[in-house]
């Protein structure tokens, strides 16, 4: 069975008239009986009543009607598809993102590339850093939003951003009413930090930062994503340093104050994806990672 007997089909069974369909599919009408008749015999079905004056589709002819018509259709705009995936202008992208991309990268690339490229299929999957890294490997994600990690020869990487840290304190919190705040202030209080397991990047520079000078932080609890160590300043536990970017969770009972400190670190945030996985869809989500990152 070929393609073109499912077309010869459809004809008559729309014409209900060989010789109509023949003029249609632009054949002679005794070709065409006969190729009916080909499809009859590799189905093992009979598809049309014939009489001398009428053609009428059987119930199996309607069930197969019903069912070629759409896949017919798909198949015609096939073409059609395969170029605008050539162009990158459709397909599937698996993307990967940390929670701290969530709060301006992923709203603003996401929404400026589902405008530009309506016909990609995105799936979104929030994950930490490291597990996107082994999800990328196994090519179960196109794409990753991350923080810094160990290099990996099958992995490219683009820095898209870098960001200061900034102090979560309660409102209610004595250094609430200052402008910014340096890191004498800080010793001695309770901190939230971030885990050693799964944000160890983060955990390192915030304790790194404020064990200057020899002081010990006074570490209380550890939480994973930045939006839950600000949820449990609110809680009034204790002070918290998170990238700049987590203020745009505006949350209430905190305040985000400037760190003043010299030589301030700069947390980043870099985008992965596999050197063999480079695509024109994918370019064109980079591309549109850039422009957010430009733009914040």
């Amino acid at each position: 069975m070929e393609l073109r007997h499912l077309r010869y089909f459809v004809a008559v069974a729309e014409e209900l008239h060989f010789g109509r369909a023949a003029a249609r599919m632009h054949i002679s009408q005794p070709p065409l009986s006969q190729q009916i008749r080909r499809l009859e015999q590799t189905l093992g079905i009979t598809l049309f009543h014939r009489t001398q004056r009428h053609v009428q589709l059987t119930h199996a002819g309607q069930v197969l009607l019903a069912h070629i018509k759409p896949l017919l259709a798909r198949w015609d705009e096939t073409p059609g598809i395969l170029a605008a995936a050539q162009r990158g202008d459709a397909g599937f992208l698996r993307v990967g993102f940390t929670a701290a991309s969530a709060y301006y990268l992923i709203p603003t690339a996401i929404g400026t590339f589902t405008r530009q490229f309506p016909a990609v299929e995105l799936t979104l999957h929030e994950m930490i850093s490291n597990d996107q890294v082994q999800d990328l490997l196994q090519d179960r994600l196109d794409v990753g939003l991350m923080r810094p990690h160990a290099r990996h020869p099958q992995l490219m990487n683009r820095k898209l951003l870098q960001e200061p840290f900034m102090v979560v304190l309660p409102t209610n919190h004595p250094l609430a009413a200052s402008e910014a705040i340096d890191l004498p202030s800080l010793q001695g209080l309770p901190v939230i930090s971030f885990t050693p397991e799964n944000s160890p990047y983060l955990r390192d520079m915030v304790e790194g930062l404020l064990s200057r000078n020899g002081h010990k932080p006074a570490i209380v609890q550890r939480a994973t994503q930045p939006h839950t160590l600000v949820s449990l300043v609110a809680a009034g536990l204790g002070i918290a340093l998170v990238p700049e970017l987590t203020s745009r969770n505006r949350l209430d009972g905190v305040v985000y104050r400037p760190l003043a400190v010299d030589d301030p670190p700069v947390v980043e945030m870099y985008v992965c994806w596999r050197k063999q996985a480079m695509s024109p869809l994918l370019e064109n989500f980079l591309s549109c990672l850039s422009q957010a990152a430009q733009s914040r």
